[in-house]
């Protein structure tokens, strides 16, 4: 609908829900039963405002963020997934590991 270029603003909660709410509004309020935003507290306290200021409007968290910090943070503290990704984001361990192996690592990021 319409780009913003945030660049040098503060994205605070306030910032952001007034985003959310001019688009709200350019849709009209009627037409809205959902927001959808990364899970970053500023995000979160964005959502909250919308939820406040509109009773019907519902803020979600994205799954696809959630399950990517749940992604990163088992990549962080399990050592075959560490080995995974070591060997995934590194050309010639992926050339080694195909050569000597059938199988196929699949990328958790």
């Amino acid at each position: 609908m319409k780009a913003i270029d945030c660049e040098g603003q503060v994205k605070d909660s306030e910032f952001i829900s007034r985003i959310l709410i001019e688009a709200i509004e350019m849709v009209g309020s009627e037409n809205v039963v959902q927001v959808v935003t990364n899970n970053a507290k500023n995000c979160r306290g964005a959502g909250a405002l919308v939820e406040s200021r509109y009773d019907h409007i519902f803020w979600t968290p994205c799954t696809v963020h959630s399950l990517n910090l749940i992604m990163q943070r088992i990549g962080t503290e399990v050592d075959w997934v560490k080995i995974q990704m070591f060997v995934t984001n590194h050309h010639m361990s992926q050339s080694i590991f195909r050569t000597y192996s059938k199988l196929e690592l699949l990328k958790v990021n």
